[in-house]
């Protein structure tokens, strides 16, 4: 399964995207950084897309990029071997 990063800024309070965040969690998404999550799923990033941009505001940005395996970041939010 091809490997996305989903990163965004959202506007509104926290408890505005409890369904975006579910969501994620329901496809297994890691939550790496801040503002960003890796997950696998089938499809393309027009498609993940697709699936999250009804969970969010108009005044929200989404950004979905698919990425290879080869990875390097320094200090994430969980082990880089879950991904």
């Amino acid at each position: 399964m091809p490997l996305f990063l989903v990163n965004h800024e959202l506007r509104r309070s926290r408890e505005c995207y409890l369904d975006l965040w579910e969501t994620l969690a329901r496809q297994s998404a890691l939550h790496v950084m801040e503002s960003s999550w890796m997950m696998r799923a089938n499809g393309s990033p027009i498609t993940l897309l697709e699936t999250l941009r009804p969970l969010v505001g108009s005044e929200d940005r989404l950004l979905v990029v698919q990425v290879s395996d080869a990875l390097a970041w320094a200090n994430p939010m969980v082990d880089p071997a879950a991904i």
